[in-house]
């Protein structure tokens, strides 16, 4: 069983520092007490005494030694006489000024020798055995002193701070190396020297400062700058134990390089034009410059306020986005508004940035803050202007579409006397998405000779079936109003749209004056019926004849006549009638009504309608033309550098060429040769041919043309091609096609393209269907076929020039078709499904306009 020692420590005139068990677990029992005659009677181990010589009291120790369990360990500093001690039976005499370090050692010998807990103790040895004794431990003790100095010293001697140990009596008795070195002298001609020899050292009077430390026993730093421009950081620290002064630390550090980077870092964050501060993790600002305290409106005291109060700011600090940099170390960039003290609103942009962290957690953020309130006030007014431009931009479309919508209705109503078509086309402009937009419209005109109101015509689908078929055909933005109701007169021939009958359905007696047409024909007042199942003006047979929960109706009538009654609705869309719109159908309404009029008074005012159709229709071609103008320049252009430069050699290679294959026989392997050079040669002759035909827009030589004679010639010239390429050729061609005015070779060079086209895109076979039909003052080709359709990212460049998917051809077929259908005033788009099919409408006219009178030319896909 290991033996343990019991120790007691009396210290009533020695102060010990720290714990004096600390180090002590293993060893035993250690009590603490401040006096001898507080020393339990039963105690047995070790008493140590820690006094002073004055204070010794021979009487007390004489009667604890005398008690063969106690042994006695005197500690006192600067004893003289020890031999009085160990006559009175002490064990030990220790001179030391390290209490800490006695208690531990002796306690550390004791376990290991004759002090523990059930040994003998010699009470009867001499007097040079107890201080053989001794002087073995105070060696051990020694030993053990001397190697934390040695470790202590090499420590302190790489620590880049110039060190100096002072007693009190000014003596120097340490020199580290680095004050060696920051002042080149060695520590030989310190070491034992006085005060005044570091004065001299140093190059400045330290004495006073000295014996301001010595005397207050407080810690004074100062910062210098010396005889070599060095910034010296200097710091006296006293060594204090108890009330009694060991000596002072005297610490040196050249902090001449941190010092001006300091000051430079300092000077450039001044010259910015930013505000910038320093933020501790107590949000307080520990730095700023100036522009920062002019921002806020501080002067110095500055420093230590907090970020809140600063921006004046209610939010929870500790989720604050300007704090982040705190935790996860990355800049944080925002914006947020400040209130001056003067109470001016201000725009504050922020970016804010951790410095480097110590350990995981920052303990500074830089912010920089820049007033960018002038910056935002002109944003805010650049988004107010902008939103006013867009306000003033939309009404003045809106105003432009009506103009548009006006202008056309009247350009359209002049080209036909015919009264029931003028109605149609007033139907049209309510329904078309150029017009007002309605899904349907109904006219209801009075019926003079029975007094009713009776539906006469109706314009839109009559379910989402037919809907879905006829806007598929009006997704070109560029039909106008005119072709809208070609198509649906086309449509209402060939499949007997159902609209027209529930028109006819429409029959009611002008007596019925609880009925919303009649009402309105007779106070000659528009209606919005919003809830047509419980309107009372809506008898419940016009609401399931109609299907439409609201509706519109506006009169129809001159200053002194009424003619009837407008009726439109959504009933397909179920979209909200507008005010707008009704605003709209108002206008739209009285051209009606001026039309309707303008049938029963004759020709007056279709002069001046003639007039406005010409100013109109040359202010939208003009920019059309100035496009095309431009384009065709420029490829022109084009054509005559290449004609310069590829046709006379390429004439000389043919010419050549030529002359080589006429020399040599069929059967001669450079026959095959040349022969291919004077094909490739033709090839390109017909490619720059070619650019130099598109570039070069040729008038188109009018005569008097048969559609289907062309087409049939196409067809006649393929049919082979389309065989081998197993493609089934379907003619669809309307016999009673009157003859149209137009150039007939350049209407072959259109449709051969579109038909080549075809059969370019059924590698595989297909079905090439050509379908011809007419309308009042057109007739239409259609070329179909069942190919890969065309992607949807090539719809809006099929018809430019040199645009191509194939890897043969230039890309010019397209283009030329779109251009001869220009020249002659007709129209061309198509539609494709991508994978599936692609056909082309060509709508041309059967008499071309006089007087220079100009058609329009459309392309797009659906």
């Amino acid at each position: 069983m290991e033996q343990r020692i019991n120790i007691a420590v009396c210290h009533p005139d020695v102060p010990i520092t720290g714990d004096i068990t600390d180090g002590l677990e293993s060893v035993g029992e250690v009590k603490e007490i401040s006096t001898l005659d507080s020393l339990p009677a039963e105690f047995k181990g070790v008493l140590l005494l820690f006094t002073k010589e004055s204070n010794l009291q021979p009487s007390d120790i004489k009667r604890i030694a005398d008690n063969n369990n106690v042994e006695i360990v005197v500690v006192c500093p600067g004893i003289s006489d020890k031999e009085k001690l160990y006559r009175l039976g002490v064990f030990a005499v220790i001179d030391s000024t390290a209490p800490d370090e006695i208690i531990l050692t002796v306690a550390k010998a004791g376990k290991s020798a004759r002090l523990t807990e059930g040994s003998t103790t010699p009470k009867n040895h001499g007097l040079r055995e107890r201080y053989d004794a001794m002087e073995e431990l105070l060696e051990d003790a020694s030993r053990e002193l001397v190697e934390k100095n040695r470790l202590l010293i090499g420590i302190v001697d790489n620590i880049p701070v110039g060190i100096v140990s002072i007693d009190p009596d000014g003596k120097i008795t340490y020199v580290s190396r680095a004050f060696e070195s920051l002042f080149s002298t060695p520590k030989n001609k310190l070491l034992g020297k006085g005060i005044d020899t570091l004065s001299d050292v140093m190059k400045r009077d330290i004495l006073t400062v000295f014996q301001e430390v010595l005397h207050t026993h407080r810690s004074k730093a100062e910062t210098v700058e010396d005889n070599h421009r060095r910034i010296l950081s200097i710091r006296w620290i006293p060594i204090v134990e108890g009330e009694l002064l060991q000596n002072i630390l005297l610490l040196v550090e050249d902090t001449t390089a941190q010092i001006r980077y300091e000051q430079w870092i300092e000077t450039i964050l001044e010259s910015l034009g930013d505000a910038v501060c320093i933020l501790d993790r107590d949000r307080k600002v520990v730095w700023a410059n100036q522009k920062m305290k002019e921002l806020f409106g501080y002067s110095d005291e500055i420093i230590g306020t907090r970020c809140e109060e600063l921006f004046k700011c209610d939010k929870d600090c500790k989720n604050c986005p300007l704090f982040s940099p705190f935790v996860d170390q990355k800049t944080y960039h925002g914006t947020t508004e400040y209130t001056t003290i003067e109470g001016d609103r201000k725009f504050l942009d922020i970016t804010a940035a951790s410095m480097k962290p110590v350990g995981d957690m920052a303990q500074q953020v830089v912010a920089v803050i820049k007033d960018i309130t002038e910056r935002e006030s002109l944003y805010n007014d650049v988004a107010s202007a902008r939103e006013n431009l867009a306000i003033i931009n939309r009404s003045l479309n809106e105003k432009l579409a009506q103009m548009r919508m006006i202008i056309e209705l009247s350009d359209t109503l002049q080209v036909t006397s015919d009264l029931d078509e003028i109605l149609h086309i007033i139907l049209t402009a309510v329904t078309a998405r150029q017009g007002l937009g309605f899904n349907r419209a109904f006219l209801v005109l009075h019926n003079l000779e029975t007094g009713r109101l009776e539906g006469r015509f109706a314009i839109g689908p009559s379910d989402p079936e037919e809907a879905g078929r006829i806007w598929h055909q009006l997704e070109d933005e560029g039909v106008s109003l005119k072709e809208i109701f070609d198509l649906y007169k086309y449509e209402e021939e060939k499949h007997r749209l159902g609209i027209s009958n529930t028109a006819k359905k429409i029959n009611y007696p002008l007596s019925q004056d609880d009925n919303v047409l009649v009402r309105a024909f007779k106070t000659r007042t528009p209606y919005l019926v919003t809830d047509a199942v419980n309107d009372p003006l809506v008898p419940k047979e016009m609401y399931e004849l109609l299907g439409a929960d609201s509706f519109v109706v506006v009169p129809l009538g001159s200053k002194d006549t009424t003619y009837g009654v407008l009726l439109a609705d959504n009933m397909i869309t179920k979209a909200p009638i507008e005010q707008k719109q009704l605003d709209f159908l108002k206008v739209a309404a009285n051209h009606a009504s001026l039309a309707i009029e303008r049938y029963y008074l004759g020709e007056k005012l279709a002069e001046k309608i003639k007039e406005l159709k010409k100013a109109t229709r040359a202010l939208m071609e003009n920019q059309e033309k100035l496009i095309n103008a431009e384009r065709l320049s420029t490829i022109g252009q084009m054509a005559a550098q290449i004609a310069h430069e590829l046709r006379h050699p390429l004439s000389t290679i043919g010419g050549m060429a030529h002359t080589f294959l006429n020399r040599f026989e069929p059967s001669d392997p450079l026959y095959e040769r040349t022969k291919i050079i004077v094909d490739e040669v033709k090839r390109l002759e017909n490619i720059v041919n070619n650019i130099l035909n598109f570039s070069r827009t040729r008038q188109p030589n009018i005569e008097k043309t048969d559609i289907n004679e062309v087409l049939r010639s196409i067809i006649g010239a393929i049919s082979m091609e389309a065989i081998d390429a197993n493609i089934i050729l379907k003619e669809n061609l309307d016999e009673a096609l009157p003859l149209i005015e137009a150039d007939k070779d350049q209407l072959f060079q259109v449709f051969l393209n579109l038909v080549k086209n075809s059969i370019s895109a059924m590698p595989n076979g297909g079905k090439l269907e050509i379908t011809t039909r007419k309308d009042i003052s057109n007739v239409w080709v259609e070329v179909s076929d069942t190919g890969t359709g065309i992607a949807s990212e090539n719809v809006d460049k099929i018809f430019k020039p040199f645009f191509t998917t194939r890897s043969t051809g230039i890309g010019l077929g397209l283009p030329i078709t779109y251009e001869i259908i220009s020249t002659h005033h007709g129209s061309i788009w198509f539609t494709t499904q991508e994978g599936k099919k692609t056909t082309f409408y060509v709508k041309l006219p059967i008499k071309q306009p006089k007087g220079g009178d100009d058609g329009e030319v459309t392309s797009g896909g659906g």
